[in-house]
């Protein structure tokens, strides 16, 4: 069974335009991002097609666009730590 994801953003439409998913990891590159993505995507997840996808750890945010292969890194990297400021 798949599960939902830790964060859903809807448009005004009802639309999943972003979805988040949060997790502790002890690597936080860009390569683990997308080797995690792939698993979670592939096993116990179900990404709506236009949604946006983002993987939240306490170094790092990673996201992908709409669409991207599931081997495919991450478009956007960086420290969480300013963000969350």
């Amino acid at each position: 069974m798949k599960s939902s994801f830790d964060i859903a953003v809807e448009s005004p439409q009802r639309r999943t335009v972003l979805v988040v998913e949060c997790f502790a990891a002890k690597d936080s590159t860009r390569e683990a991002a997308a080797h995690l993505r792939h698993r979670l995507l592939t096993l116990e997840m179900d990404l709506p097609d236009e949604a946006f996808f983002m993987l939240a750890d306490r170094p790092m945010f990673h996201l992908w666009r709409p669409k991207r292969g599931l081997d495919e890194p991450p478009e956007f990297s960086a420290p969480a730590i300013p963000v969350l400021r």
